[in-house]
């Protein structure tokens, strides 16, 4: 029993499972370096990028599943012959090979509701549900927190009070002893600080078999809270191992990894929010502050992420260099309609650039150039109405020179004056130049008969007008 119970305890490493009951891709639509056996491991399109967490499988692809999938059609044998104790046995073990797996864990269950187990038994099997929780996929996680975990602490409630204490005085002595020579040995203090994985195994199976055969309020207490640091250390080593992953291929500068880079950090995240449920009280213990430990992996997941999005924004960042060298590079001497139209392009491209930026600092630098560029524009704008406000006065001057030229001016000379106010728009004037425009054409329909004002009137208003295009 003490060897099933170590074989429970010692699973730890976290790994995402490759099953989903979703639509699967071939394999001849994986990646070369994509070894995962679809026979049992289905990918979906969208969790491809994840096939970089599924460590344990991707670097044997066959030997954990094939065993615990052995162990487990030899545990329906001997459950259908009977052999409910040997089954056990079989589903625990399966579990050790492929801890990700729901249906040994059901089976498992519906194997201990046949037996006659003792109290200790059922709270070993029960520790081997609850470090399931961290390991099968999201959506069993109730079936194990909800419905197996509480169902064999029912078991165990009925059996609290049939168990007679087989601990003396002697014994409670020699516990005791024992509890102080481990805490000793492997004091909590320094496996909270350490987070050495190993040792806080070590604490926990020998706390573990010291309650096969003694009870004691100490002993329980001591018990849970090395089973707490285990979940502890067993998500920080997690979140530890996903953020080398990921260091380890920005390191290598391809983009073909970034998928697999947003996965792994996505895991990261929900593996960190898993350790939020832990009691984290119960790990108080000399300077160790757990919870700012969490929080220093919060950290270290959103350097991570800013580092990515620097990467993953790297192709906007060189369009946006090249943008911008191509728009400084443009020639001068154009019309300032011209340039109007190079700086509305330029502002369209670089609005277009912006859903590819995942970095908020260089989107934060395109938007600041975008607004600098915005007010350049308005600035062209107004130079540009400027310019038509001197060219339309000048019209106006030289429509006033033509009807004043003579000392007695003609209704030739008004007619050649109205001439130059033709091509004038006045919706374009400013109100200074506007008011010029009516004073000269007033004084030019004043010299002319009603006839001849009439027809330069309605000469100016049919006549096609120069517009801020044209300049």
């Amino acid at each position: 029993m003490k060897n099933v119970l170590l074989l429970s305890l010692i699973i730890g490493v976290f790994s995402l499972s490759c099953n989903n009951e979703v639509e699967c891709l071939k394999k001849s639509e994986l990646p070369e370096t994509v070894t995962c056996d679809l026979t049992k491991n289905c990918l979906s399109k969208n969790e491809l990028s994840q096939i970089v967490s599924c460590n344990e499988k991707l670097a044997n692809p066959t030997k954990n599943e094939l065993a615990a999938d052995t162990a487990f059609q030899e545990g329906i044998a001997l459950f259908k012959s009977g052999k409910f104790d040997e089954a056990r046995i079989y589903f625990v073990n399966a579990i050790n090979h492929d801890p990700n797996e729901i249906k040994y864990y059901e089976k498992l269950f519906e194997t201990l509701k046949n037996v006659n187990p003792d109290r200790e038994e059922l709270e070993e099997n029960k520790a081997i549900f609850e470090l399931g929780i961290y390991r099968v996929d999201s959506r069993h996680i109730k079936d194990l927190s909800e419905k197996f975990i509480p169902e064999i602490d029912a078991m165990i409630g009925k059996m609290s009070g049939e168990k007679e204490s087989a601990a003396t005085a002697t014994e409670t002595v020699s516990l005791e002893d024992e509890v102080a020579k481990l805490n000793k040995e492997l004091p909590f203090s320094k496996l909270l600080e350490s987070r050495d994985r190993k040792k806080t195994e070590e604490r926990l199976t020998a706390l573990a078999s010291m309650r096969e055969y003694a009870e004691s309020d100490k002993l329980e207490n001591e018990y849970n809270k090395t089973k707490t640091l285990l979940e502890y250390v067993i998500v920080t080593e997690t979140v530890d191992k996903y953020l080398k992953q990921a260091d380890s291929l920005l390191g290598r500068n391809d983009e073909q990894f970034l998928p697999s880079i947003e996965s792994i950090l996505q895991n990261a995240k929900v593996t960190l929010s898993q350790a939020w449920s832990i009691n984290l009280d119960a790990l108080k213990d000399g300077n160790s502050d757990p919870a700012a430990q969490l929080n220093n992996y919060t950290k270290k997941i959103e350097e991570t992420g800013k580092k990515f999005n620097e990467r993953k924004s790297l192709p906007a960042k060189n369009k946006y260099e090249a943008l911008k060298a191509s728009f400084d590079a443009l020639g001068s001497g154009k019309t300032e309609t011209d340039k109007l139209n190079e700086y509305k392009t330029h502002l369209k491209k670089i609005a277009e650039l912006l859903p590819e930026v995942y970095s908020n600092e260089l989107k934060e630098e395109i938007k600041g150039y975008a607004e600098k560029k915005a007010v350049e524009m308005q600035n062209v704008e107004k130079a540009r109405l400027k310019a038509y406000q001197l060219w339309a006065a000048e019209q106006i001057k030289e429509a006033l020179r033509l009807y004043k030229d003579n000392k007695v001016s003609t209704d030739g000379d008004a007619e050649k004056g109205c001439e130059k106010l033709k091509e004038v728009d006045m919706k374009l004037l400013i109100p200074e130049v506007a008011s010029l425009y009516s004073d000269v054409l007033m004084q030019i329909g004043n010299e002319l008969g009603w006839e001849k004002k009439s027809q330069c009137l309605s000469s100016i208003a049919l006549a096609n007008k120069k517009s801020l295009e044209d300049f």
